[in-house]
């Protein structure tokens, strides 16, 4: 008997993995962010007395050597007095394989989340998918086979439910704590905040879902019949045309859009009958079944799965479902409505009584509000004045924010950025280099990320990557504009009948795409009031799928109809360009692939033609100027009256260029490998034709990174070194402009990355009275002087290669093929700093500027913007804007974004791996 215990804490643990997510990429990413010491954590498993047992443990996620690690207090919280989950039951669950009550729960659970740890592509390449039970062969078993559906029940009544209970709580409380050697894992912890409801504890957030899943199967109607075989039975005769391949699939949306159209009056009498009078089309009637008392159970599983959605989302499941059939605007009898509150009231034909185990309905707290971890996981601008204002949404969440047309720098960094800015537009397109964002529309000026603060504020205050952070700026597009940005990025998507300005992701999750496409075909089938020839043609769609995750449902912390219109973005630059005539800017616009699927391209280039007008170079003005970028400059462009250039991806069309055809070519970095030999940033080739983007997103979900979710951050961080930074923020930024970047976009544009995309003039250079100008080895920057006498060098470049140059003394001719000069980019100037400084470290020459129009800047100026940044910050924990990512392993990586909410939503409870 002395393996007993031991075997009994590798089931336990096992049943503690079967609670964790199960996509291997992103069991990936949490062991590459985890802080442990992963060789003395591999080692202490090794040598654990319990490591012949541990081996049966999958190490997903770094279970594995977390057990190993915390074998004690996992058996000390499992062996608490009042304990449901015995060492025995525990054994029966993972032993008994000839047991059918086992089978049938582990049969039933695999073909509930048949697809979620398979990509899209994959399932469509491998046989992975088809390993495991599908809806529809379960359906057909079960639907005339209660006794499957009576040894589920079985399952979850003796063994599942009591284990969950002891379980969960002592595995979140273990993994709170930060165990040694659980960092992958305990990243798990605080994801779950996201999904938890306000006012309930993760725990019960948990229970709530388990119980609703149980109750839909389990509560047993009037005649002794299981609630769940009626629901089966209704679910086999609709599969065939729903098309669900996963069984959580069918449940939701087969079985629980309907409910979603239930009367006003006559709700109880609906669900006694077979079919349901539908709220969307006057006189229809949708097929259902008569469920009756059993309709409480399956209400209880889509109002706690409701509630984890509108805390991550802001919308609730009928709003959320009104948004994707454009009826948001319709009158509200006619809308989709939740039905939770009116089943609990009725008095139904059958009586029914719920399973023999349930799940506590009040475990726990809700975690504390902590004001100081919302002051430090809150970021604000920095180096910026601006006047502040709140902006709020339609549930009075409110964060502080810089109010548009407010915002402005340092004068002597706007003065020396607009100095490079100028010498960059007397470049062409494919030699120019300008500051500009990513994602640039979705801002906290807007609304975007205003409903962070509301995770910020229960996440772990005692860890700095823990926060939540949807927004990529902080600034609005005008007021980017205004401190210098001239490369934009506004994707637009549509949703919600209209075309928006927002940050959606590509799915990549086979469960995703099937959940996806069942909703569309029950939203097509109700919207046509149950008419299946209505519903197979034309005459009802649905203008919604997969790609939109992010958006709808929103990922951005804003509801999902508050993002911004994409005529109103545009709006705001047009109106910028009309009262700043001499500047241009370059506007990159991703154009959602569900915009051409639904015909909305024309709509979308006429929001263009209205904003910008004869302002657009388009493709055919670039054919009438003989086809080349180089045949003209920008500051020629704009002497045209030609002041928007418009890119895009996938495909360019009549006003847009396409981003990766434009010039010699288009590279995003960070990011991949480098060639071999390859010596320059991220390998690629600067100031030669082709154009080069830096950016990273800065998006956060509590302990995720964007980048983590879709695998990018592994590639960049796998390929990083101390020349080849992967972020791109104020402290790495000059790396980037030197090595000659073409378009700089960080996310939080601010008055210090601003500043720190200044190669030229040193800070606050030159002064009154100065009359000529030096670069110094030392620092490299340019600094004012009164008399050119006491500059020593003078410095000459190639009259036909700006990248040479060369230094001569005071007095001297420049040599032949050189002529006195100063650097017109970055990486001009960098080439001139290494000449110099191979005459010595302090050496200095003088830079061919005349100084006598240069822009005088006062101390009084300084002073003044000095004292209105630094009263500019608001009080901390105003706004809903996260922290920057600080400066450590885990953050310097930035999915399917729009995954996020259903993988932490779904795979955190259960696995479709299974012992």
């Amino acid at each position: 008997m002395a393996t007993l215990p031991r075997l009994a804490l590798v089931l336990a643990l096992a049943f503690a993995c079967a609670l964790l997510p199960s996509a291997a990429s992103s069991h990936a990413q949490l062991r590459r962010l985890a802080t442990d010491d992963t060789a003395a954590c591999t080692a202490a498993a090794a040598s654990s007395p319990f490591a012949s047992y541990l081996t049966a443990i999958p190490e997903a996620g770094g279970l594995r050597t977390c057990a190993a690690a915390n074998v004690n207090d996992l058996v000390t919280a499992l062996s608490a007095p009042g304990s449901k989950c015995q060492l025995t039951t525990l054994i029966s669950l993972f032993t008994s394989a000839s047991d059918p009550d086992v089978a049938a729960f582990m049969e039933f659970l695999n073909a509930l989340f048949a697809g979620l740890s398979t990509s899209s592509a994959s399932a469509s390449t491998s046989g992975a998918a088809a390993a495991a039970p599908t809806a529809a062969s379960v359906l057909a078993s079960w639907s005339t086979n209660a006794t499957k559906t009576q040894g589920f029940c079985n399952a979850m009544n003796s063994k599942v439910g009591p284990c969950a209970e002891a379980l969960i709580p002592a595995l979140l409380g273990i993994l709170r704590k930060g165990p040694k050697c659980c960092g992958a894992l305990a990243q798990y912890a605080d994801v779950l905040t996201l999904i938890t409801p306000a006012g309930k504890s993760a725990e019960q957030a948990l229970f709530d879902l388990i119980n609703g899943l149980h109750r839909t199967m389990c509560t047993v109607a009037g005649d002794d019949t299981l609630c769940g075989q009626g629901l089966l039975h209704y679910l086999a005769s609709v599969a065939s045309t729903s098309g669900a391949k996963s069984l959580l699939t069918a449940l939701v949306f087969d079985g629980g859009l309907p409910l979603y159209v239930l009367p006003d009056t006559g709700t109880c009498a609906a669900l006694d009958a077979t079919s349901i009078p539908s709220r969307l089309v006057s006189g229809a009637s949708i097929p259902y079944f008569a469920s009756s008392c059993c309709a409480a159970g399956l209400a209880a599983l889509l109002e706690a799965v409701d509630r984890s959605l509108a805390r991550l989302t802001g919308n609730t499941v009928p709003e959320t479902l009104n948004l994707i059939a454009a009826r948001q605007a319709a009158a509200k009898a006619t809308q989709f409505q939740a039905f939770y509150s009116a089943i609990p009231k009725c008095a139904f034909k059958q009586s029914c009584s719920g399973p023999a185990f349930v799940l506590p309905s009040s475990f726990g707290t809700a975690p504390a509000e902590s004001r100081a971890g919302l002051a430090a996981k809150t970021a604000q601008p920095k180096g910026v004045a601006c006047t502040r204002v709140d902006v709020c949404d339609a549930d009075k969440v409110c964060s502080s924010v810089c109010q548009p047309g407010s915002a402005r720098i340092a004068p002597w960094a706007a003065r020396a950025l607009a100095f490079q800015r100028n010498q960059s537009y007397d470049k062409s397109l494919c030699y120019t280099q300008l500051p500009g964002t990513h994602n640039s529309a979705t801002t906290l000026a807007r609304g975007y990320g205003n409903r962070d603060q509301l995770f910020n504020k229960l996440l772990n205050a005692s860890n700095p990557n823990s926060f939540m952070r949807t927004n990529n700026h902080f600034l609005s597009l005008e007021d980017q504009l205004r401190i210098g940005a001239r490369f934009l990025e506004i994707d637009v998507h549509y949703f919600g009948g209209a075309l928006h300005s927002g940050h959606c992701s590509r799915v990549s999750f086979s469960l995703i795409d099937d959940a996806s496409a069942a909703l569309v075909a029950g939203l097509t089938s109700l919207l046509a009031g149950g008419d299946s020839a209505a519903a197979t043609s034309s005459a009802v769609t649905v203008e919604w799928d997969a790609s939109l995750f992010g958006c709808l449902p929103s990922l951005s912390g804003i509801r999902a109809e508050e993002q911004r219109l994409q005529r109103d973005s545009l709006a705001e630059v047009a109106a910028w360009l009309t009262r700043n005539p001499r500047e241009l800017v370059v506007l990159y616009s991703e154009v959602g692939t569900e915009v051409a699927k639904f015909a909305k391209l024309p709509a979308l280039l006429q929001l263009y033609t209205e904003a910008f007008g004869d302002l657009l170079f388009t493709p055919a003005d670039l054919k009438a100027k003989g086809g080349s970028w180089d045949e003209f400059t920008l500051s020629e462009l704009i002497g045209d009256g030609k002041r928007v250039i418009l890119v895009t991806t996938p495909t360019a069309n009549e006003l847009m260029f396409q981003l990766t055809k434009l010039c010699a070519g288009w590279a995003d970095i960070p990011g991949g490998a480098k060639a071999a030999g390859a010596t320059s940033l991220w390998g690629q080739k600067y100031n030669k034709g082709s154009l080069v983007r830096a950016y990273q997103s800065a998006l956060r979900y509590a302990t995720l990174s964007e980048n983590d979710l879709k695998g990018g951050g592994a590639v960049a961080a796998a390929n990083a070194s101390a020349s080849d930074p992967t972020d791109v923020a104020p402290a790495t930024l000059p790396t980037f402009v030197n090595a000659g970047v073409n378009f700089l976009a960080p996310d939080g544009l601010d008055g210090a990355a601003m500043e720190a995309m200044v190669w030229s003039w040193a800070p606050k250079e030159p002064s009154a009275g100065d009359t000529a100008a030096e670069v110094s080895a030392a620092d490299g920057r340019w600094y004012g002087v009164a008399d050119k006498a006491a500059i020593k060098n003078v410095a000459c470049v190639g009259a036909s290669d700006r990248a040479a140059w060369k230094v001569v003394a005071q007095g001297a001719a420049c040599p032949s093929g050189f002529v006195a000069g100063a650097p017109h980019l970055a990486i001009e100037n960098a080439a001139l700093v290494a000449a110099l400084r191979a005459t010595g470290a302090s050496a200095t020459a003088q830079l061919a500027l005349d100084l006598s129009t240069f822009p005088a800047i006062s101390a009084a100026d300084e002073k003044e913007f000095e004292s209105a940044s630094a009263a500019s910050p608001s009080a901390g924990g105003s706004s809903g804007s996260s922290t920057p990512l600080p400066g450590s392993a885990a953050s310097s990586s930035g999915a399917a974004v729009g995954a996020l909410w259903l993988s932490a939503l779904l795979s955190l409870w259960f696995s479709v791996d299974r012992v």
